[in-house]
C-alpha cells in the first residue's frame, strides 16, 4: 500500500502541469456555432456571421442575429438580440463591441440585473479590469417587468459587480409618475447572512402590492426564509420555507404558503375558489444505504391555481407539479427503480402509479440519473 501510495503521488506530480496546461488550453479555444455561412476577411483577420450565430471562449458566451469575430484581438461586434454571459452575469442588447479577454463591453440599449436588482439604459459601457459597468439614461427596478409598478430613473446608472449599485441624478417614479429627486442613490449588492427583501410593485391583478422576506441563516445545515406579502387586491399573505443539510440522512426543503385571497376567481373547470388558498410542498433525497437513494416530493395544493396567481415562474415551470416517492438501487452492472405518484390534490388527474425499470448490460450512471 506504501508503494501504491508513492505511485500514484509521482504520477500527480508528473502528469500535474500537464493537466494545468490542457485545462489552459480548453480556456483559450474558440467555440463557434452559426446556422449560415462565413465571410472572411484576410486583411483585417475577422469573421463575419450573417446568420444566428454563438460564441463561446475563456468563460463567456456570446449569442446575435449577426457577428464579426477577430479571434486574435478576442474583439467582437454583434448586432441584434444580442445576449452576453459570463461568471453569472448576463447582459441584453441590440448592439455590442464586446472583449472576451478583458471582458471590455461598448453597447446599446443594454439590460442587465444583479438580484433584486434590474438595470437597463440607453448605453453600456464598462470591463472587468476597472470592475465598472455604466449604463447612460439607465433605469433601476425590482419590479422585473416591461413596465414596472415603480422604478428609478438616472442620467447614469453605475454598477460594481458584487459591491453595489449608484444612480446619478436619479428620479423616483411610480408608474409613470415622478415622485421626488435624488442627486444620489447607492444600494449595496452585499447581503449579511440574515437580512431582508423587500419588493414592491404594481399589477394589474394585484394592484399596489409589496413582497417581504425576512431571509436567515442558522448554520450549515439549516436555512430559509419567513415570507409576508400584501397585495392590495387580493389581501395578506405569508408562510415560512426551511432548508436542511443533514450529512447521515439527506437533504430537502419545506415550504407552507397561505393567502387569505380578497378575489380568488374560479378555476378552470368553473368552479368558486375558496378564499382561504393554502400550499404546502415538501422534499427530501438521501441515501438509505450504500447505493440506495431515496427521493419523495409532497405537492400539496388547495386549488389547482394558487402557484400560477402567486408564483408565476414556477408555474411556467411546471403547470401540474407531482407528488411522488422513488428508490433507486446501483449493482454493478444493473439498476433497478421504484417509483410511486399517489394523488394528494383532487383537481388532478394523476393516478396513484407504480413503474419498476431494469437497465440491463454494462453499468453506466448517466444511463439512470435523473
Amino acid at each position: 500500500m506504501p508503494k501504491l501510495r508513492a505511485i500514484l503521488a509521482l504520477i500527480l506530480f508528473v502528469a500535474g502541469p500537464a493537466f494545468q496546461a490542457i485545462a489552459a488550453e480548453e480556456d483559450t479555444q474558440w467555440t463557434v456555432e452559426s446556422e449560415s455561412g462565413l465571410n472572411f476577411n484576410v486583411n483585417e483577420g475577422t469573421i463575419t456571421y450573417t446568420n444566428v450565430v454563438t460564441v463561446r471562449h475563456a468563460g463567456a458566451t456570446l449569442t446575435a442575429d449577426r457577428a464579426q469575430l477577430n479571434q486574435k484581438t478576442g474583439d467582437i461586434l454583434a448586432e441584434g438580440n444580442v445576449r452576453i454571459e459570463w461568471e453569472g452575469k448576463v447582459w441584453y442588447g441590440q448592439r455590442a463591441e464586446f472583449n472576451f479577454k478583458t471582458r471590455r463591453l461598448i453597447g446599446s440599449e443594454f439590460k442587465t440585473g444583479e438580484r433584486p436588482f434590474f438595470m437597463r439604459g440607453d448605453a453600456a459601457v464598462g470591463d472587468r479590469v476597472a470592475n465598472v459597468y455604466v449604463l447612460a439614461n439607465g433605469l433601476m427596478t425590482t419590479d422585473d417587468y416591461e413596465k414596472p409598478g415603480y422604478s428609478v430613473r438616472a442620467k447614469s446608472v453605475t454598477i460594481v459587480p458584487g459591491e453595489y449599485v449608484e444612480c446619478t441624478h436619479a428620479i423616483l417614479y411610480v408608474g409613470d409618475t415622478p415622485v421626488f429627486w435624488l442627486p444620489k442613490f447607492r444600494r449595496s449588492l452585499k447581503r449579511h447572512p440574515n437580512h431582508f427583501v423587500f419588493t414592491p410593485g404594481w399589477r394589474s391583478k394585484y394592484g399596489p402590492y409589496l413582497l417581504t422576506s425576512y431571509e436567515w441563516y442558522w448554520n450549515e445545515r439549516l436555512d430559509g426564509a419567513l415570507h409576508l406579502d400584501t397585495r392590495i387586491k387580493r389581501g395578506l399573505a405569508g408562510g415560512p420555507d426551511v432548508n436542511y443539510h443533514l450529512p447521515r440522512f439527506g437533504e430537502g426543503e419545506f415550504k407552507y404558503y397561505y393567502a387569505d385571497d380578497q378575489d380568488p376567481g374560479r378555476d378552470g373547470r368553473g368552479n368558486e375558489i375558496e378564499d382561504e388558498r393554502q400550499r404546502i410542498w415538501f422534499s427530501h433525497i438521501g441515501a438509505l444505504r450504500t447505493n440506495l437513494t431515496a427521493r419523495t416530493a409532497v405537492r400539496y395544493q388547495s386549488d389547482s391555481l394558487i402557484v400560477r396567481d402567486f408564483f408565476e415562474s414556477e408555474y411556467k415551470d411546471n403547470t401540474q407539479p407531482t407528488t411522488f416517492v422513488e428508490l433507486n438501487q446501483l449493482w454493478s452492472n444493473w439498476s433497478l427503480n421504484l417509483l410511486a405518484q399517489p394523488r394528494v390534490n383532487n383537481f388532478q388527474d394523476r393516478l396513484t402509479q407504480t413503474h419498476i425499470n431494469r437497465i440491463p448490460g454494462q453499468f453506466d450512471p448517466r444511463a439512470v440519473q435523473k
